[in-house]
């Protein structure tokens, strides 16, 4: 039997894809997915994850859990009700999966003023109450990657912790008006979004995190603030430009597709953003950064 083609493979796991999407509380069943694409259940699966970047299990576990969420910000449904329709068997389990995902529990997340309920996602799918958003499999295996290699020195930052999703806007603004005041200056042109703990586990976009500025050296630090340390070693850097609810699909998309063309092992452990347009706090705005993201490899300086 001949190999698919890369369209003939986007064509069938794109047709099991809108299955999903159009009804995800149907239950896992890997048998119709595979039978639906016409492959082996080994072949499915492993085409599966090369197009979308996850499992068609996880897929649609995270449809599930952004409909719950988009249902915490706009419907007074009681945490049980959107528990039992998200699939989970007690509330307990629910709110563990959701505080994993989103770092906060349910109830903080549907008080909070988030500007997105979406999870970040290497193809582009999301749950949207009228239908969701379209695929973008994966680009096929050996297409060029947009991103590169680059081995960076240790930049030191003066930072101040924001919130969490949606907070980084307004924490930047914060920072600069208090660093403006005490150094007349202060260069608060282009800031920077990281993890404060370099051995954070957690994504730069989505985890509480740390907003800060490059070069800023005030005689005393301002309260609130603190000194942090980022960079230090092998990086894929790439540059994004769009609407800010994108941002973090752009930051799992080159986790998939740009570091294992490129022949690298990402970690998350010292990631960071540095805004080179804001504003940062409007969903509808257009945000150009550049995203770093730590590698395993060896690179020259």
């Amino acid at each position: 039997m001949r190999a698919n083609t890369y369209e003939e493979l986007c064509q069938a796991i794109g047709h099991v894809v809108a299955n999903i999407a159009e009804d995800p509380d149907r239950p896992d069943n890997g048998a119709d997915w595979s039978r639906m694409a016409g492959f082996s259940r080994y072949h499915f699966h492993r085409s599966f994850l090369l197009l979308a970047g996850e499992s068609p299990e996880a897929l649609r576990r995270r449809i599930l859990l952004e409909r719950a969420a988009h249902g915490l910000l706009t419907t007074g449904e009681s945490l049980s009700s959107l528990s039992s329709q998200a699939g989970f068997s007690s509330q307990a389990a629910f709110c563990h999966a959701f505080t994993s995902r989103y770092a906060m529990p349910p109830a903080q997340f549907r008080k909070s003023l988030v500007p997105t309920f979406w999870q970040a996602a290497p193809n582009g799918l999301h749950y949207m109450p009228e239908g969701c958003t379209p695929f973008l499999p994966l680009a096929r295996p050996g297409a060029r990657p947009e991103a590169r290699l680059r081995c960076l020195p240790d930049l030191e930052v003066l930072g101040m912790h924001h919130p969490g999703i949606g907070g980084y806007g307004k924490t930047a603004l914060q920072l600069e008006e208090l660093l403006c005041s005490q150094m007349a200056d202060a260069d608060c042109s282009s800031p920077f979004i990281y993890t404060h703990d370099p051995k954070s586990p957690g994504h730069t976009w989505r985890l509480r995190g740390a907003v800060g500025f490059l070069g800023i050296s005030p005689k005393v630090n301002p309260n609130g603030t603190h000194r942090a340390k980022i960079g230090g070693g092998g990086y894929l850097v790439k540059r994004f430009e769009g609407n800010p609810l994108y941002l973090a699909d752009f930051w799992a998309r080159a986790w998939h597709q740009d570091a294992p063309r490129l022949g690298v092992s990402p970690r998350m452990g010292n990631a960071f953003n540095r805004i080179l347009r804001r504003p940062l706090d409007r969903c509808g705005g257009s945000l150009a950064a550049m995203i770093f993201m730590p590698v395993r490899a060896k690179l020259a300086h």
